[in-house]
């Protein structure tokens, strides 16, 4: 393990695997994912201006979550 400064919040903590994130971010990362995928459902149609402005979730996390698939 090693230790790395989170892209979220900038704190340290003890890096294992995947995204830069604290568990803390990373957590709360997740929540706006299920939040967009969730209104993305009731709302097929909705472009990314919609999207932000409806749940609050930036729009440059909501291009991330795109380009993640």
């Amino acid at each position: 393990m090693e230790v790395k400064v989170c892209r979220g919040c900038k704190k340290i903590f003890q890096y294992i695997a995947g995204p830069e994130l604290c568990p803390k971010c990373k957590q709360s990362e997740e929540e706006m994912f299920q939040k967009v995928k969730e209104y993305l459902r009731k709302h097929p149609g909705a472009n990314m201006y919609e999207v932000n402005q409806d749940t609050g979730v930036s729009a440059t996390l909501i291009d991330k979550f795109l380009c993640q698939g």
